[in-house]
C-alpha cells in the first residue's frame, strides 16, 4: 500500500515541494485517522470515512485482536463487569473502539485497493509526465 500510495503521490505531485507536502499531509491523515491518536469511538462521523481507509487502522486492529482475544485476558470479572459475559481482554478493545469479534477485513481483501492506486498513478503519469517521460510512448 505504502509504495502505490506514495507512487501515486509523486505523480500527482510533480515537483519536489508539492509531492513532500502532499506526503506530509497523507500521513498526518494516516496516523490520526488510523484509531491510534484518535479512537475510532472519537472520530467525528463526517471523517469516520478516514479511519475506515487507513492501513494503520487494519494493522492496529490485527495486532490488537490478536493479544487482547489470547486466553491471558480472558478472565471474567463479575465485579467490573456486571453481565458476566465480558472478559477483560474484550473490555479493553471495546475502551478503545477496536473490534471484539473474530472477524475483521484481511488485508488479502484490500487487493482492489492496492491495484486502484497503482492504476491512478499509471494514468496520472502517463497524462502529465514532463519533457517526454511518458512510458507510454517508448
Amino acid at each position: 500500500m505504502a509504495l502505490s500510495l506514495f507512487r501515486f503521490i509523486a505523480a500527482a505531485g510533480r515537483t519536489t515541494v508539492v509531492a513532500n507536502t502532499l506526503g506530509t499531509f497523507t500521513l498526518l491523515l494516516v496516523f490520526i485517522l488510523g484509531g491510534y491518536i484518535v479512537a475510532k469511538d472519537d472520530i467525528e462521523p463526517f471523517i469516520i470515512w478516514g479511519y475506515y481507509v487507513s492501513p494503520m487502522s487494519y494493522g492496529q486492529n490485527a495486532i490488537a485482536m490478536n493479544e487482547f482475544l489470547d486466553d491471558r485476558w480472558s478472565t471474567i470479572r463479575s465485579s467490573d463487569f456486571p453481565s458476566g459475559k465480558l472478559t477483560v481482554g474484550k473490555a479493553l478493545l471495546r475502551a478503545r473502539g477496536l473490534y471484539t469479534d473474530e472477524y475483521w477485513v484481511d488485508s488479502r481483501q484490500r487487493r482492489d485497493e492496492y491495484t486502484k492506486e497503482r492504476l491512478d498513478a499509471i494514468l496520472n503519469c502517463a497524462h502529465a509526465c514532463p519533457n517526454g517521460l511518458n512510458p507510454g510512448n517508448r
